[in-house]
């Protein structure tokens, strides 16, 4: 089978995105299938003979930066054609979704489309202005492209109860992305973890944060959560991994907050070394609601390390209360657990192999079998070429 992976961000952009769409690309290789990934080009990418790119220009906002724009044009298309694709997976609606959209209908080629942004809580990186109107944009065009589909993924139940909730009447599946488990769970330098370790290793307990550093990830409420404990001689310690538009900002308030020898901002790190972290913290905490999945939460569970998050429905899947992991609604919840866990030494009871099983069925193969599944039975109804 010839199938083409369309997506807006790919490496050397490190986000959601780009990682699940290059996971279903290894897996669809080992599965015997010839993959290309179309997306936009970036002055940062290594030219690789599978990924397609075509020029893209980078917005003038600071807070997009690491995006690329791409216009929707003919020979664009015309290329896309020349690749006599079976199954058309669009994983972004912006440019690259255009154009897979435009190949599908001109070849009546089998269209898949996987929802991953909430797109809903990021137009502030747009505009200050007109917010509802961008919302209501955004909830049209991702209706736009999951009609037109013959075959719609949502990464968890939470996005589909959206998706429902914007209008859509048709049949979708359910299929997480999967990730590489024996990456976060086997350390293959101990040298390096050695290193991380010394360097960014502090006294318990010390919780870490991987993702955008930005608004809708909440993250200011919790240093201002850090900060009340500390101030009640509750020393808590958190290591940020990730940048973003507002890294400055948070930078500037755990100065002025007192906070500079508790929190730690790394950076960007690389996709193959962040299993590395996760092994040296105590717990992993999140205070952002609005992930789609939380790919995040999922490789600290499988690096057996324990989760502290908000509140969110598609966490439940997933979260074992107190065993693995705890959800707590508001942040004074999460100051609580902190000092019990303080007092107590301890806050959970899986040990760090019987966490890193209850995300078993997240293994990266199981989602490529699914998507595969998907694509094969769209090819069976696919009406023969007159």
């Amino acid at each position: 089978m010839r199938i083409g992976l369309f997506t807006d961000t790919y490496f050397p952009s490190i986000n959601g995105v780009s990682v699940s769409v290059h996971t279903l690309y290894e897996e669809l290789i080992a599965l015997g299938h010839e993959v290309y990934i179309f997306t936009n080009d970036h002055d940062a990418a290594v030219p690789l003979s599978h990924v397609i790119r075509f020029k893209a220009l980078r917005p003038p906002k600071k807070a997009l930066k690491e995006y690329r724009i791409g216009l929707f044009s003919y020979f664009k298309i015309k290329k896309v054609r020349t690749f006599d694709l079976d199954i058309i997976h669009c994983h972004s609606e912006i440019t690259m979704g255009r154009i897979a959209r435009k190949v599908a209908k001109l070849d009546h080629i089998p269209f898949v489309y996987t929802y991953h942004t909430m797109y809903e809580d990021y137009t502030h990186f747009i505009s200050k202005r007109g917010t509802s109107a961008l919302k209501r944009f955004f909830k049209w065009v991702a209706l736009f492209y999951a009609n037109f589909a013959q075959g719609v993924i949502f990464p968890t139940e939470k996005v589909a109860q959206t998706f429902l909730g914007y209008g859509f009447k048709n049949a979708y599946h359910i299929i997480p992305t999967g990730i590489d488990l024996e990456d976060f769970k086997q350390l293959s330098d101990p040298a390096f973890k050695t290193q991380i370790q010394t360097q960014y290793q502090k006294p318990f307990p010390h919780g870490i944060f991987v993702g955008r550093l930005s608004h809708e990830k909440n993250i200011h409420a919790l240093l201002t959560s850090i900060k009340h404990l500390n101030d009640q001689g509750i020393p808590m310690h958190l290591t940020l991994i990730g940048d973003g538009p507002e890294r400055a900002q948070y930078e500037q308030y755990c100065q002025t907050a007192n906070l500079k020898d508790h929190v730690t901002f790394v950076g960007m790190v690389p996709h193959h070394e962040v299993a590395y972290y996760y092994h040296m913290a105590d717990f992993f905490v999140s205070f952002s609601k609005t992930e789609t999945q939380g790919l995040t939460t999922i490789e600290a569970l499988a690096s057996g390390l324990p989760v502290m998050a908000m509140e969110d429905v598609h966490l439940k899947a997933w979260i074992q209360p107190l065993k693995n992991g705890v959800l707590f609604p508001d942040a004074d919840t999460f100051e609580s657990l902190i000092k019990t866990m303080h007092s107590k030494g301890a806050l959970f009871t899986y040990s760090r192999d019987e966490i890193m099983e209850s995300v078993a069925s997240l293994d990266k193969k199981t989602y490529g079998q699914n998507v595969l599944k998907l694509y094969q039975s769209l090819i069976k109804k696919r009406p023969d070429p007159m």
